[in-house]
Protein backbone atom coordinates (compact mmCIF):
# COMPACT_ATOMS: atom_id res chain seq x y z
CA UNK A 1 0.00 0.00 0.00
CA UNK A 2 1.38 3.38 -1.02
CA UNK A 3 2.11 5.57 2.00
CA UNK A 4 1.06 9.16 1.45
CA UNK A 5 3.39 11.83 2.76
CA UNK A 6 1.54 14.24 5.04
CA UNK A 7 3.02 17.65 5.69
CA UNK A 8 4.90 17.83 8.99
CA UNK A 9 2.81 20.81 10.04
CA UNK A 10 -0.49 19.09 9.18
CA UNK A 11 -3.04 19.57 11.93
CA UNK A 12 -5.94 17.12 12.29
CA UNK A 13 -9.53 18.31 12.43
CA UNK A 14 -11.67 18.05 15.51
CA UNK A 15 -14.86 16.19 14.55
CA UNK A 16 -17.84 17.56 16.47
CA UNK A 17 -20.30 14.87 15.45
CA UNK A 18 -21.85 12.42 17.92
CA UNK A 19 -22.04 8.75 16.91
CA UNK A 20 -25.34 7.66 15.43
CA UNK A 21 -27.53 5.61 17.75
CA UNK A 22 -27.71 2.80 15.21
CA UNK A 23 -23.93 2.66 14.75
CA UNK A 24 -22.11 -0.45 15.94
CA UNK A 25 -18.96 0.05 18.01
CA UNK A 26 -15.86 -0.42 15.89
CA UNK A 27 -12.08 -0.58 16.00
CA UNK A 28 -10.47 1.22 13.05
CA UNK A 29 -7.10 -0.14 11.82
CA UNK A 30 -5.42 2.06 9.22
CA UNK A 31 -2.25 3.86 8.12
CA UNK A 32 -1.66 7.54 7.37
CA UNK A 33 -3.05 6.85 3.88
CA UNK A 34 -6.40 6.12 5.54
CA UNK A 35 -6.58 9.16 7.86
CA UNK A 36 -9.17 10.77 5.63
CA UNK A 37 -11.26 7.59 5.57
CA UNK A 38 -11.28 7.65 9.35
CA UNK A 39 -12.21 11.34 9.43
CA UNK A 40 -15.09 10.95 6.96
CA UNK A 41 -16.44 7.89 8.78
CA UNK A 42 -16.51 9.87 12.02
CA UNK A 43 -18.27 12.77 10.32
CA UNK A 44 -20.93 10.33 9.14
CA UNK A 45 -21.56 9.24 12.73
CA UNK A 46 -19.64 5.98 12.95
CA UNK A 47 -18.88 5.00 16.54
CA UNK A 48 -15.10 4.47 16.51
CA UNK A 49 -14.03 3.24 19.95
CA UNK A 50 -10.34 2.77 19.22
CA UNK A 51 -7.81 3.51 16.46
CA UNK A 52 -4.92 1.14 15.79
CA UNK A 53 -2.12 2.03 13.37
CA UNK A 54 1.52 1.38 12.53
CA UNK A 55 1.71 5.13 11.94
CA UNK A 56 2.42 7.08 15.11
CA UNK A 57 2.35 10.46 13.38
CA UNK A 58 -0.80 11.75 11.64
CA UNK A 59 -3.05 8.87 12.72
CA UNK A 60 -2.02 9.14 16.35
CA UNK A 61 -2.44 12.93 16.28
CA UNK A 62 -5.89 12.60 14.74
CA UNK A 63 -6.97 10.10 17.39
CA UNK A 64 -5.62 12.31 20.20
CA UNK A 65 -7.38 15.46 18.93
CA UNK A 66 -10.65 13.53 18.73
CA UNK A 67 -10.24 11.82 22.11
CA UNK A 68 -10.18 8.32 20.62
CA UNK A 69 -7.93 5.74 22.32
CA UNK A 70 -4.92 4.91 20.14
CA UNK A 71 -2.71 1.86 20.07
CA UNK A 72 0.33 1.11 17.94
CA UNK A 73 0.01 -1.75 15.48
CA UNK A 74 2.58 -4.53 15.53
CA UNK A 75 2.89 -8.25 14.82
CA UNK A 76 1.40 -9.05 18.25
CA UNK A 77 -1.77 -7.02 17.72
CA UNK A 78 -4.73 -9.25 18.54
CA UNK A 79 -8.32 -8.24 17.81
CA UNK A 80 -9.76 -10.35 20.61
CA UNK A 81 -7.63 -8.63 23.22
CA UNK A 82 -8.82 -5.32 21.75
CA UNK A 83 -12.37 -6.26 22.68
CA UNK A 84 -13.71 -7.53 19.35
CA UNK A 85 -16.67 -9.78 20.01
CA UNK A 86 -17.12 -8.33 23.50
CA UNK A 87 -17.30 -4.56 23.94
CA UNK A 88 -16.49 -4.03 20.24
CA UNK A 89 -18.89 -5.18 17.53
CA UNK A 90 -16.75 -4.91 14.38
CA UNK A 91 -13.21 -4.18 13.20
CA UNK A 92 -12.39 -2.12 10.11
CA UNK A 93 -9.08 -2.84 8.39
CA UNK A 94 -8.45 -0.34 5.58
CA UNK A 95 -5.51 1.32 3.80
CA UNK A 96 -2.94 -0.68 5.72
CA UNK A 97 -0.50 -3.51 4.98
CA UNK A 98 -1.62 -5.30 8.13
CA UNK A 99 -2.81 -8.86 7.43
CA UNK A 100 -5.32 -10.17 9.95
CA UNK A 101 -4.05 -13.53 11.29
CA UNK A 102 -6.04 -16.55 10.13
CA UNK A 103 -6.99 -17.52 13.70
CA UNK A 104 -8.47 -14.06 14.31
CA UNK A 105 -10.44 -14.27 11.07
CA UNK A 106 -11.77 -17.70 12.03
CA UNK A 107 -12.73 -16.51 15.52
CA UNK A 108 -14.45 -13.36 14.26
CA UNK A 109 -16.01 -14.48 10.99
CA UNK A 110 -18.27 -11.76 9.64
CA UNK A 111 -16.98 -9.12 12.07
CA UNK A 112 -13.94 -7.80 10.17
CA UNK A 113 -14.65 -5.38 7.32
CA UNK A 114 -12.15 -4.21 4.73
CA UNK A 115 -12.09 -1.53 2.03
CA UNK A 116 -10.34 -1.90 -1.31
CA UNK A 117 -9.87 0.31 -4.37
CA UNK A 118 -10.81 -2.09 -7.16
CA UNK A 119 -13.83 -4.03 -8.37
CA UNK A 120 -13.50 -7.11 -6.19
CA UNK A 121 -16.85 -8.41 -7.47
CA UNK A 122 -14.74 -9.39 -10.51
CA UNK A 123 -11.73 -10.43 -8.36
CA UNK A 124 -9.88 -7.51 -9.95
CA UNK A 125 -6.53 -6.18 -8.71
CA UNK A 126 -6.27 -7.91 -5.36
CA UNK A 127 -3.25 -6.78 -3.36
CA UNK A 128 -1.61 -3.60 -2.14
CA UNK A 129 -1.30 -1.52 -5.34
CA UNK A 130 -4.72 -1.53 -7.03
CA UNK A 131 -4.74 2.07 -8.29
CA UNK A 132 -1.33 1.68 -9.88
CA UNK A 133 -2.54 -1.50 -11.61
CA UNK A 134 -5.69 0.22 -12.86
CA UNK A 135 -3.67 3.11 -14.31
CA UNK A 136 -1.24 0.77 -16.05
CA UNK A 137 -4.27 -1.01 -17.50
CA UNK A 138 -5.43 2.35 -18.94
CA UNK A 139 -8.71 2.23 -17.03
CA UNK A 140 -10.75 5.42 -16.75
CA UNK A 141 -12.60 4.25 -13.66
CA UNK A 142 -12.49 1.52 -11.06
CA UNK A 143 -14.50 0.77 -7.91
CA UNK A 144 -14.20 1.21 -4.18
CA UNK A 145 -15.65 -1.73 -2.29
CA UNK A 146 -16.24 -2.81 1.26
CA UNK A 147 -15.99 -6.53 1.94
CA UNK A 148 -15.82 -9.15 4.67
CA UNK A 149 -12.23 -10.16 5.33
CA UNK A 150 -11.56 -13.89 5.21
CA UNK A 151 -8.45 -16.08 5.46
CA UNK A 152 -7.11 -15.04 2.05
CA UNK A 153 -6.00 -11.55 1.09
CA UNK A 154 -8.78 -9.51 -0.58
CA UNK A 155 -10.87 -12.59 -1.40
CA UNK A 156 -13.84 -12.01 0.91
CA UNK A 157 -17.44 -11.39 -0.26
CA UNK A 158 -18.30 -7.83 -1.26
CA UNK A 159 -20.74 -5.79 0.82
CA UNK A 160 -20.97 -2.47 -1.07
CA UNK A 161 -19.46 -1.05 -4.25
CA UNK A 162 -19.15 2.46 -5.66
CA UNK A 163 -17.60 3.65 -8.94
CA UNK A 164 -14.44 5.72 -8.62
CA UNK A 165 -13.10 7.80 -11.52
CA UNK A 166 -9.37 7.81 -12.13
CA UNK A 167 -9.07 11.37 -13.40
CA UNK A 168 -9.38 14.75 -11.76
CA UNK A 169 -10.00 17.94 -13.73
CA UNK A 170 -8.17 19.88 -11.02
CA UNK A 171 -4.84 18.06 -11.24
CA UNK A 172 -2.13 17.93 -13.88
CA UNK A 173 -2.37 14.79 -16.03
CA UNK A 174 -5.52 13.84 -14.09
CA UNK A 175 -3.70 13.14 -10.83
CA UNK A 176 -1.11 10.59 -9.74
CA UNK A 177 -1.62 7.41 -7.73
CA UNK A 178 -0.77 9.32 -4.54
CA UNK A 179 -3.44 11.96 -5.05
CA UNK A 180 -5.95 9.34 -6.18
CA UNK A 181 -5.41 7.33 -2.98
CA UNK A 182 -6.21 10.48 -1.03
CA UNK A 183 -9.52 10.91 -2.87
CA UNK A 184 -10.23 7.18 -2.61
CA UNK A 185 -9.77 7.26 1.17
CA UNK A 186 -12.41 9.97 1.49
CA UNK A 187 -14.89 7.99 -0.61
CA UNK A 188 -14.06 4.80 1.27
CA UNK A 189 -14.74 6.48 4.62
CA UNK A 190 -18.29 7.30 3.55
CA UNK A 191 -18.81 3.82 2.11
CA UNK A 192 -17.49 2.19 5.29
CA UNK A 193 -19.93 4.19 7.41
CA UNK A 194 -22.85 3.18 5.19
CA UNK A 195 -21.71 -0.42 5.32
CA UNK A 196 -21.48 -0.57 9.11
CA UNK A 197 -24.86 1.12 9.58
CA UNK A 198 -26.40 -1.65 7.45
CA UNK A 199 -23.98 -4.46 8.21
CA UNK A 200 -26.46 -7.21 9.13
CA UNK A 201 -28.56 -6.80 5.98
CA UNK A 202 -25.50 -6.43 3.76
CA UNK A 203 -23.77 -9.46 5.29
CA UNK A 204 -26.72 -11.69 4.50
CA UNK A 205 -26.59 -10.56 0.86
CA UNK A 206 -22.82 -10.33 0.39
CA UNK A 207 -21.64 -10.98 -3.18
CA UNK A 208 -19.00 -13.63 -3.72
CA UNK A 209 -16.16 -12.67 -6.05
CA UNK A 210 -16.34 -14.14 -9.54
CA UNK A 211 -13.95 -14.28 -12.48
CA UNK A 212 -10.27 -14.94 -13.02
CA UNK A 213 -8.37 -13.09 -10.26
CA UNK A 214 -5.82 -10.42 -11.14
CA UNK A 215 -3.24 -9.10 -8.70
CA UNK A 216 -1.78 -5.66 -8.01
CA UNK A 217 1.87 -6.10 -7.14
CA UNK A 218 4.54 -3.50 -6.31
CA UNK A 219 5.76 -1.69 -9.41
CA UNK A 220 9.16 -2.61 -10.80
CA UNK A 221 11.37 -0.53 -13.07
CA UNK A 222 10.40 -2.73 -16.02
CA UNK A 223 6.72 -1.86 -15.46
CA UNK A 224 7.57 1.81 -15.92
CA UNK A 225 9.99 1.49 -18.84
CA UNK A 226 8.66 3.12 -22.00
CA UNK A 227 8.63 1.40 -25.37
CA UNK A 228 8.30 4.38 -27.71
CA UNK A 229 7.46 2.17 -30.69
CA UNK A 230 4.50 0.54 -28.92
CA UNK A 231 3.19 2.82 -26.18
CA UNK A 232 0.73 5.62 -26.91
CA UNK A 233 1.12 9.05 -25.33
CA UNK A 234 -1.82 8.40 -22.99
CA UNK A 235 -0.43 5.05 -21.87
CA UNK A 236 2.93 6.66 -21.07
CA UNK A 237 1.10 9.37 -19.12
CA UNK A 238 -0.72 6.65 -17.19
CA UNK A 239 2.58 4.89 -16.51
CA UNK A 240 3.90 8.13 -15.06
CA UNK A 241 0.70 8.65 -13.02
CA UNK A 242 1.10 5.14 -11.58
CA UNK A 243 4.79 5.36 -10.69
CA UNK A 244 5.35 9.14 -10.59
CA UNK A 245 8.37 8.50 -12.82
CA UNK A 246 9.11 6.56 -16.01
CA UNK A 247 12.26 5.07 -17.49
CA UNK A 248 13.73 4.77 -20.97
CA UNK A 249 17.01 3.87 -22.63
CA UNK A 250 19.33 6.28 -24.37
CA UNK A 251 22.44 4.99 -26.15
CA UNK A 252 22.47 1.88 -23.98
CA UNK A 253 22.05 3.67 -20.64
CA UNK A 254 18.94 3.81 -18.47
CA UNK A 255 17.30 7.20 -17.98
CA UNK A 256 14.81 8.20 -15.29
CA UNK A 257 12.28 10.86 -16.31
CA UNK A 258 11.01 12.80 -13.32
CA UNK A 259 8.09 14.55 -15.01
CA UNK A 260 6.21 14.52 -18.31
CA UNK A 261 3.69 16.87 -19.85
CA UNK A 262 1.49 16.92 -22.93
CA UNK A 263 2.80 18.46 -26.15
CA UNK A 264 -0.20 20.06 -27.85
CA UNK A 265 1.37 21.44 -31.05
CA UNK A 266 2.06 19.71 -34.35
CA UNK A 267 5.10 17.48 -34.53
CA UNK A 268 7.98 18.38 -36.83
CA UNK A 269 7.47 16.64 -40.18
CA UNK A 270 8.91 13.13 -40.41
CA UNK A 271 9.36 12.65 -36.67
CA UNK A 272 9.54 8.96 -35.68
CA UNK A 273 8.46 7.34 -32.37
CA UNK A 274 11.15 7.84 -29.76
CA UNK A 275 12.77 10.70 -31.68
CA UNK A 276 13.68 13.69 -29.52
CA UNK A 277 13.16 17.25 -30.66
CA UNK A 278 13.39 20.65 -28.99
CA UNK A 279 10.52 23.11 -29.15
CA UNK A 280 11.49 25.40 -26.31
CA UNK A 281 11.45 22.25 -24.18
CA UNK A 282 12.78 18.75 -24.73
CA UNK A 283 10.05 16.62 -26.36
CA UNK A 284 9.80 13.06 -27.64
CA UNK A 285 7.45 11.57 -30.25
CA UNK A 286 5.17 8.64 -29.35
CA UNK A 287 3.74 5.71 -31.29
CA UNK A 288 0.39 7.37 -32.00
CA UNK A 289 1.76 10.48 -33.70
CA UNK A 290 1.74 12.62 -30.56
CA UNK A 291 4.54 13.81 -28.30
CA UNK A 292 5.36 14.37 -24.65
CA UNK A 293 7.40 17.07 -22.93
CA UNK A 294 10.13 15.70 -20.67
CA UNK A 295 11.69 17.34 -17.64
CA UNK A 296 14.04 16.29 -14.85
CA UNK A 297 15.49 13.55 -17.08
CA UNK A 298 18.61 12.01 -15.58
CA UNK A 299 20.77 9.00 -16.19
CA UNK A 300 20.28 6.48 -13.40
CA UNK A 301 24.06 6.22 -13.19
CA UNK A 302 25.22 9.22 -11.15
CA UNK A 303 28.41 9.72 -13.16
CA UNK A 304 26.43 10.79 -16.24
CA UNK A 305 24.07 13.20 -14.47
CA UNK A 306 21.41 15.36 -16.14
CA UNK A 307 20.33 14.40 -19.66
CA UNK A 308 18.43 17.43 -20.90
CA UNK A 309 21.42 19.61 -21.77
CA UNK A 310 23.00 16.70 -23.63
CA UNK A 311 19.81 16.16 -25.65
CA UNK A 312 19.56 19.83 -26.57
CA UNK A 313 23.16 19.84 -27.77
CA UNK A 314 22.65 16.70 -29.86
CA UNK A 315 19.47 18.09 -31.38
CA UNK A 316 20.93 21.43 -32.36
CA UNK A 317 23.95 19.62 -33.85
CA UNK A 318 21.41 17.80 -36.09
CA UNK A 319 22.11 14.42 -34.54
CA UNK A 320 18.38 13.55 -34.14
CA UNK A 321 18.81 11.87 -30.74
CA UNK A 322 16.41 8.95 -30.18
CA UNK A 323 15.32 6.98 -27.14
CA UNK A 324 15.62 3.20 -27.46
Amino acid sequence: MKKLPIDFFWEPNKINVSPRKDSPKVIFLTSETGVEALEVALRKGLDVEKVISEDRGPVKRFARVNNIPFEGLNEKTDLTSQGLGKSIDYAIVAFTDYIVPADSVAEHTGRIVGAHVSDLTKAEFRGGYPLEAALLDDKKSTSIVTFLINERIDEGPVLMRQRFYLTSAYEALGGTASSLYGRAASTAGELLAKTLFNIKRLSSNAQEQKGEPTYAKPLKQEDLTVNWGEHTAQHIINMFRAGERVYTRFKGSMVKIGYIGQFRSKLPRGTSPGEIFVNGKVCVATEDGKALILSNAKFTSERYGNLEGYLRTDYFLHQKPTFG
